[in-house]
């Protein structure tokens, strides 16, 4: 049997319209959205992952600094004379002392040599670490100058500072070397002869006692009154260090004769706009005065108390 093959000739058509057209895009388009929702879902926890990761190790090392400053603060505080020391040697004394940092450049000095009582008030160059590094150059040179070299004279112990400081950081020939410095207001006193001698850079000397601008005899243009009770001895502008010369400047010494019934102050009117800026640049010298001279009235125990509440 013979079998004989026909050709078959079929042709399938099939017509698409607008609606399929419009399905198979957006079918395409859903997919694509999902396949970059996922993506970014994927990118934003990874992201999220990297960020909580920085975070802590930013609060870890955060902690450390803070941690490393704290512990540079209990170095600073036991090289400070303690109060208890300060009490020995100045018994009507009051200390305020609130660093704007944990530490501070900011730092009070007392100590005695040959029968006299000194003590200083400084304010290093640079706030936190940098002010309190300079603090250690600046303790360490004072208690130098009274104990080592047995200086008694504010002006000298001062040239003495200043020329250590140029060396220490070595600003007269190292080109790289830090400008830093300090003011401070150094006085010495002398219980038997009731005589205060002073010294300072930057920081005057404020002396307040009833009725002072009319028993007292002016010795030099620096002496200025503010009303009756109130004295300002202003102070040199030579800055301590930044001998380019490495010559040590000369400073000048003033010697006051005590009373019994005195109240000697030593700290800048700026100190006060520090700590609190608006109410200082508010308060007129006579409110300054009225305040520091009812505070040394009052008993210590509460000094500190209105000091605070006062700035």
């Amino acid at each position: 049997m013979l079998l004989k093959f026909l050709p078959l000739n079929i042709a399938v058509t099939y017509e698409i319209g607008i609606t399929e057209i419009l399905i198979f895009f957006a079918l395409v388009a859903f997919i694509l959205f999902k396949l970059r929702d996922k993506r970014l879902k994927k990118a934003k926890n990874e992201l999220e992952r990297l960020v909580e990761e920085r975070t802590a190790a930013l609060k870890h090392k955060e902690q450390e600094v803070m941690d490393s400053i704290r512990y540079a603060l209990r170095i600073q505080l036991s090289i400070i004379p303690t109060q208890q020391h300060v009490k020995s040697l100045l018994p009507k004394s009051m200390i305020y002392y609130r660093p704007k940092d944990i530490v501070s450049g900011d730092f009070y000095w007392v100590d005695e040599s040959e029968e006299k009582v000194f003590f200083a008030a400084v304010d290093c160059t640079g706030h936190g670490v940098p002010g309190a590094m300079m603090s250690v150059i600046g303790l360490k040179l004072l208690n130098q100058a009274v104990q080592d070299k047995k200086l008694n004279v504010p002006a000298d112990i001062l040239q003495y500072i200043d020329a250590g400081v140029n060396d220490t950081l070595r600003q007269s020939y190292d080109p790289n070397a830090v400008k830093d410095g300090m003011d401070l207001a150094l006085c010495s006193l002398d219980y038997k002869t009731l005589t205060l001698q002073y010294a300072g850079v930057f920081n005057s000397l404020w002396l307040l006692r009833k009725n002072i601008s009319t028993t007292y005899k002016v010795k030099s243009d620096r002496e200025l009154f503010y009303g009756t009770d109130l004295m300002e001895i202003k102070a040199d502008k030579n800055y301590i260090g930044n001998n380019k010369d490495g010559v040590a400047d000369i400073f000048t010494n003033h010697t006051i004769q005590l009373q019994k019934m005195i109240a000697f102050i030593f700290l800048r009117m700026d100190m006060l706009i520090s700590l609190a800026d608006q109410k200082a640049k508010n308060s007129s010298t006579i409110n300054l005065k009225i305040f520091w001279y009812n505070l040394f009235i009052c008993q210590s125990t509460t000094n500190t108390m209105r000091l605070t509440k006062h700035f």
